[in-house]
């Protein structure tokens, strides 16, 4: 296992650890918008493609 495997899992579990404290206020914030993102996206792709 390289330097750089061992750097990336850290931060993953360093993110886990901070996002298990405060996930649900983060994730209800979060989840509208991702939605938001998501939704622009689409309407972006439709455009494009339609």
């Amino acid at each position: 296992m390289g330097v750089a495997e061992y750097f990336l899992l850290s931060i993953i579990f360093i993110f886990y650890k901070y996002f298990k404290l405060n996930s649900l206020c983060i994730f209800k914030r979060w989840r509208e918008k991702i939605k938001k993102i998501i939704h622009i996206c689409l309407r972006g792709v439709r455009r494009i493609l339609f």
